[in-house]
């Protein structure tokens, strides 16, 4: 059973296709970018999956995202004297955007026509779509050794919405 799944992830990498409905002059570019990362980019990250460091996990979980339709950003993490830790979601993720800035919902002008308040663009984009994908990549020691590693850990494998045609 093992070998069968095997060889059906490797014929799926194998011929990988971008969307059908991705611009043709897309397609293209994107099928060179994808065949040309390591194949094990292209499988789902995995549990206990090792990586050197945040450098070489965030780049294997863009490539996988970029593979699938969809992008990772990280939303926590560094190293601290208590702990090493990341934490990375779907660029889609949370319900509404964050305003650090304490900006207006709108912008609002005087009689001249001139910005009165913080905001400076009425049109922004946003991506919130309540996506719960999500992976964390924890510093730890490696059970019956003395080596430490950095793991993943995978908190929710699942998107709530549709993945993009063009991901570029």
């Amino acid at each position: 059973m093992k070998i069968v799944f095997l060889v059906l992830i490797f014929s799926e990498m194998a011929t990988w296709q971008a969307h059908p409905h991705c611009p043709p002059e897309a397609q293209n570019r994107l099928k060179k970018i994808v065949q040309a990362l390591p194949e094990a980019y292209l499988e789902p990250p995995q549990k206990r999956e090792e990586f050197d460091g945040h450098e070489s996990c965030i780049r294997r979980l863009q490539g996988y995202a970029l593979s699938r339709g969809f992008a990772v950003v990280k939303v926590s993490g560094g190293i601290n004297s208590k702990r090493a830790h990341y934490q990375y979601k779907c660029i889609h993720h949370g319900k509404e955007t964050r305003n650090h800035r304490q900006l207006e919902l709108h912008v609002e002008r005087d009689a001249d026509g001139k910005p009165t308040t913080k905001r400076q663009r009425e049109s922004t984009h946003t991506q919130q779509r309540d996506c719960p994908w999500e992976v964390y990549l924890l510093l730890r020691k490696i059970r019956g050794t003395t080596r430490t590693a950095w793991l993943l850990g995978i908190t929710k494998e699942n998107h709530s919405h549709l993945m993009a045609i063009n991901p570029l």
